[in-house]
């Protein structure tokens, strides 16, 4: 076996682990289950730094896979085919699941701010130590003195 040879094997061992849990990280995030997610993201980082070296020892001899033979280049491409579409498909099905959960999370936000907003010591619906019978939140009365 070539040097170029055993390089086409590690790339196309590395695009197929990494696309593998591509499909299985798409399942997890449909599913909601974090617990698995955690799990996976640090497969993610191995399985990430693996390809990236296949791809930098793929560098190191251009000359060696221009010269593999046309089994093997197609064996290649359609390795290469597949993981560059699961790779786009999980990269989409991630950002919409950070922007979903960005979405709940910048409505929490908005919604305590508000809450606080209104229980201020100025706000309209200030109790200021007053009670109202009913339970709602109502401002403490006053009166005008006149007199000096």
């Amino acid at each position: 076996m070539t040097a170029a040879l055993a390089r086409a094997e590690g790339l196309i061992d590395a695009m197929d682990r990494l696309a593998g849990l591509f499909e299985e990280e798409n399942r997890i995030v449909r599913s909601r289950n974090l617990k698995q997610l955690g799990e996976v993201a640090e497969k993610k980082g191995i399985l990430l730094r693996a390809y990236e070296d296949a791809v930098r020892t793929v560098r190191l001899d251009v000359e060696g896979f221009k010269a593999l033979d046309p089994e093997m280049k197609e064996r290649l491409h359609g390795t290469g085919r597949r993981f560059a579409e699961l790779a786009a498909e999980n990269a989409g099905i991630v950002q919409a699941a950070t922007q979903a959960a960005q979405a709940v999370v910048d409505t929490l936000v908005a919604s305590i701010k508000q809450v606080r907003a209104d229980d201020g010591p100025y706000s309209s619906r200030a109790t200021l130590g007053v009670q109202d019978p009913y339970g709602r939140k109502t401002t403490r009365p006053s009166s005008l003195n006149k007199t000096l």
